[in-house]
C-alpha cells in the first residue's frame, strides 16, 4: 500500500539515509520519529504523507502487509530498524504480548514475575501482574466495599 502510492523515490530516500549496524544487522533510521519508530514525510507530489520507514522497506522488499496485521520487530526489538528481515507481520495482540511490558522481570514493588507469582487477566496478555500485589489490591478493594 505505502510503496504503491509513493513510488520508487520513497525507498531511495530511505535507503540513502539509513545507518547499518554491522553487529546487529539493523538498518537504523537517523531521522524523524513517531512513537519511537522511524518516520519520513514525502513530497507533495507523492501525497505528502508521513509514513513509518520500516513499513516502506518491508513493502518494497517483501510485499504488502496483510490486512489486519502489523509489523513486529521480532528479531531486534529496535523500533528505529528498517531492515525488512527483522520484522514480521503479526496480530496486534501478538505484538503486544512481546512488547516491553511483557518482558518485565519484576513488578513495581520488586516481586519476581515468574509462573508461581504471575497473574494474567483472561484475554489480555498485557495485564501481567505480580500475584502478591494483585491479591493485596483485591483485599483493599473488598475492605473498602465492606466499609460502605
Amino acid at each position: 500500500m505505502v510503496i504503491a502510492k509513493l513510488g520508487l523515490s520513497a525507498i531511495e530516500r530511505i535507503l540513502k539515509r539509513i545507518v547499518i549496524d554491522s553487529s546487529t544487522g539493523c538498518w537504523n533510521w537517523p531521522g524523524a520519529t513517531a512513537g519511537g519508530y522511524g518516520r519520513i514525510r514525502f513530497a507533495m507530489s507523492e501525497g505528502g504523507k508521513k509514513v513509518l520507514t520500516h513499513r516502506v522497506t518491508y513493502e518494497y522488499y517483501v510485499g504488502k502487509i496483510p490486512k489486519g496485521l502489523e509489523l513486529d520487530h521480532a528479531v531486534c526489538n529496535n523500533p528505529l530498524c528498517c531492515n525488512p528481515e527483522h520484522v514480521s507481520p503479526v496480530t496486534h495482540a501478538g505484538n503486544m504480548a512481546r512488547g516491553a511490558h511483557a518482558m518485565k522481570a519484576c513488578c513495581k514493588h520488586g516481586h519476581p514475575l515468574v509462573a508461581g507469582n504471575l497473574y494474567v487477566k483472561k484475554g489480555n496478555p498485557r495485564s501481567r501482574q505480580c500475584r502478591k500485589c494483585h491479591l493485596a489490591a483485591v483485599s483493599r478493594y473488598a475492605a473498602r466495599q465492606k466499609g460502605r
